[in-house]
């Protein structure tokens, strides 16, 4: 969903693919699946299993890559990165040791660490920071195949183990802390500068279990959604939290969380229905725009058509 590609968003609803219409020289989205290290990884440098202590170190990496890109102009270059991070901290350390080291505090101290040395080595740059997911959702999926259930337990023990009601309900309260401190990271004003901003997206929220569909045996859940894993998302899953929100809505500092509805116009400057206006801190209301913008509507990041309320 986030750093995938290839082909294009008629096939994979990915991020990346939904920015090419836009700007067809958008450099850095990964062409298949393939480690870090592989040329098909792009600039994606996430890892499979990281714990956000590793945060840091992902951040050098990513740095690393685009110096030595020639194709990007680090000082020039509007550059977008997407962080989602703490899932495989709350399920691999928290539901096997007793008072796990990593707690919200300690998610916040990693986040803002990396986002520091992000701030610090790549200006010009728009950060996506993306709740966890909410994995108690998986606890109401019903029926699910043997397979699945024993690959779930080994993810996350402490949802899915017998007898683990209790603890599934403490995971339940520290991934409202983890989300809470996600909020309080992109609120920081030492984030709010002309040249690097950070912008919660939390695109999984709205997300609920995937539909129930019938079998010889009775309802199942419709596996289309996830990896082979039976729980992390699969392309089809994570579009559904692409469909969610689009990157270019806005929260403001207020904690309302709320965007107007307003109009978006197409290149003919046709009417489309979206929440596409830009608002500030105080809710003004900036420019429509087809394009992403940033703390002012006169920065669009990549380049793009734009059009007033009258199409021109």
């Amino acid at each position: 969903m986030l750093a995938g590609g290839q082909g294009h968003w008629r096939k994979y609803m990915t991020l990346p693919n939904i920015l090419k219409e836009y700007n067809p020289k958008l450099l850095g989205y990964a062409l298949g699946t393939a480690e870090t290290s592989s040329p098909l990884s792009g600039l994606n440098v996430a890892e499979n299993g990281a714990l956000d202590d590793e945060l840091l170190k992902q951040a050098k990496s990513l740095v690393r890559k685009i110096r030595q890109d020639h194709f990007i102009d680090i000082d020039n270059d509007w550059k977008l990165v997407n962080i989602l991070i703490g899932g495989n901290d709350i399920c691999n350390e928290y539901c096997f040791v007793d008072g796990a080291k990593d707690t919200p505090s300690g998610h916040r101290k990693n986040l803002e660490v990396a986002l520091d040395y992000l701030q610090t080595h790549l200006p010009r740059t728009f950060v996506n920071l993306i709740h966890i997911p909410n994995v108690i959702l998986l606890r109401n999926m019903k029926n699910v195949p043997f397979v699945c259930y024993m690959k779930q337990l080994v993810l996350c023990s402490c949802l899915f183990g017998a007898g683990e009601r209790a603890k599934a309900e403490s995971v339940s309260k520290i991934l409202q802390e983890y989300w809470q401190v996600e909020k309080i990271v992109s609120e920081l004003e030492k984030y709010d500068t002309d040249t690097f901003t950070v912008v919660l997206q939390p695109f999984f929220l709205g997300v609920e279990a995937p539909r129930s569909i019938p079998t010889l045996f009775g309802e199942a859940p419709d596996l289309s959604y996830f990896a082979p894993d039976c729980f992390h998302f699969s392309q089809k899953g994570n579009s559904l939290g692409e469909e969610n929100i689009p990157i270019y809505r806005r929260y403001d500092r207020g904690g309302e969380g709320n965007i107007p509805t307003c109009r978006r116009y197409d290149r003919q400057g046709k009417e489309n229905i979206s929440t596409c206006h830009r608002y500030d801190r105080q809710g003004e209301e900036n420019i429509p725009t087809c394009s992403l913008y940033y703390r002012r509507a006169e920065e669009n990041i990549p380049p793009c058509h734009r059009y007033d309320n009258r199409g021109e």
